[in-house]
């Protein structure tokens, strides 16, 4: 059995300082959360967020009901039914409270067992982030494919360019306690192709490799 790879110990001090900087923004948004809060204790559905986010909210759940019932019987509340005919979505201009309140407490979300298979699909382009150190590999962090030949990370596990050419994605890693170990994929970064990073949006998008070291296509792992 392989030796188990740790986590890059250089990242600890920046991890650091990014957990402190969501604290602050945490504790600036706690008038705004309470608002929420009081807004739906109330039932004031209309000051629980901003319109276009609700309406996001709404077209969402409208969006699910519209495919659960999708070959079956159409939901039996007419307000629901409406919407999930309508060929245009909910826009914030056409909210109301009775509107939000006929679709919330009438979109069940109850999960079923198509979650679990939607789960492994979103779960296909996502790999953990290695660096090489010392003769041996580091986990720095995760990303995930967002097109043929492009990963995703964040700018503090791929700074620089030069940290990106020491990297690779490996994909099919998990602890698998059900069945037999996966046999993992590796595919390197070729930031001299392609590498942009953003510190302040804290985002990193570099090129990968066509192929793993076992001959897998990184085109059939993006979305």
């Amino acid at each position: 059995m392989a030796a188990p790879i740790e986590i890059d110990p250089d990242l600890d001090k920046e991890l650091v300082i990014r957990a402190r900087q969501a604290a602050v923004r945490w504790e600036a948004r706690g008038e705004v959360r309470k608002a929420r809060t009081e807004a739906l204790e109330n039932n004031e559905l209309l000051r629980a967020d901003s319109p276009s986010r609700l309406a996001m909210r709404m077209n969402h759940l409208i969006d699910d009901v519209r495919r659960s019932s999708l070959g079956r019987r159409p939901p039996a509340n007419p307000v629901l039914r409406q919407l999930v005919d309508r060929a245009t979505p909910v826009l914030p201009e056409d909210l109301n409270a009775g509107l939000v309140r006929e679709v919330v407490l009438n979109a069940r979300e109850f999960l079923s067992i198509e979650f679990l298979e939607r789960g492994l699909l979103a779960a296909h382009p996502v790999g953990r982030i290695l660096i090489r150190s010392g003769g041996g590999l580091r986990a720095r962090g995760t990303g995930f494919l967002v097109a043929p030949g492009l990963a995703l990370t964040n700018e503090h596990v791929l700074p620089a360019e030069d940290i990106a050419a020491a990297c690779a994605i490996e994909m099919d890693y998990e602890q698998n306690r059900l069945g037999p170990l996966k046999a993992p994929q590796m595919f390197l970064f070729e930031p001299s192709r392609f590498y942009i990073v953003n510190a302040k949006l804290d985002f990193a998008l570099v090129a990968v490799a066509d192929r793993s070291d076992r001959g897998a296509a990184a085109a059939d792992r993006s979305h």
